[in-house]
């Protein structure tokens, strides 16, 4: 079932993360979250979860993006 459609494209599973993701950046930095967070361990595992079930993420601060096979690969989805 479609969460969200984008000029008419459907995104799949839209997950609107919040501060889990900052931004998409995030992912290739960590100190872009890490140092923000109030426990490390449960914001990773929570962004393993988005990534390994969302096919759209909307970050906290920055734009919507997708997850890709090759990302969900990164995660060991």
């Amino acid at each position: 079932r479609d969460a969200v459609d984008e000029w008419g494209i459907p995104l799949g599973n839209v997950a609107v993360s919040g501060d889990v993701f900052v931004r998409r950046e995030d992912i290739d930095n960590d100190r872009e979250w890490v140092p923000l967070s109030a426990d490390v361990k449960s914001q990773a595992l929570s962004r393993r979860t988005l990534l390994c079930k969302a096919d759209c993420i909307v970050p906290g601060h920055g734009s919507p993006f997708r997850v890709d096979t090759q990302l969900r690969g990164r995660f060991k989805c």
